[in-house]
């Protein structure tokens, strides 16, 4: 499951998701579309959001792409719990 914060604040929503890692990027995605959220996060010498997509999740709809965002998980991490703040 993942935990999303939007804003600083948790969703109520835990949501399923599926991971696949290609190279050092993963791609996070939630199992329900609506709502749901999609993510690809770079991994290496630092760990940073590349692709936020958020469907619905905490009244939230919107994406960010190679912006200032925090994905505080560790690479290790990823697979089973994510986070993307």
């Amino acid at each position: 499951t993942a935990h999303v914060v939007v804003n600083g604040i948790e969703t109520a929503e835990h949501t399923r998701v599926s991971c696949n890692q290609v190279q050092w990027v993963w791609f996070i995605e939630s199992v329900r579309e609506s709502p749901g959220f999609t993510a690809q996060v770079r991994t290496g010498d630092a760990v940073a959001a590349r692709l936020v997509r958020i469907e619905n999740l905490g009244g939230f709809t919107g994406s960010s792409w190679n912006a200032t965002v925090t994905a505080p998980s560790t690479p290790s991490g990823v697979g089973a719990d994510a986070e993307v703040a």
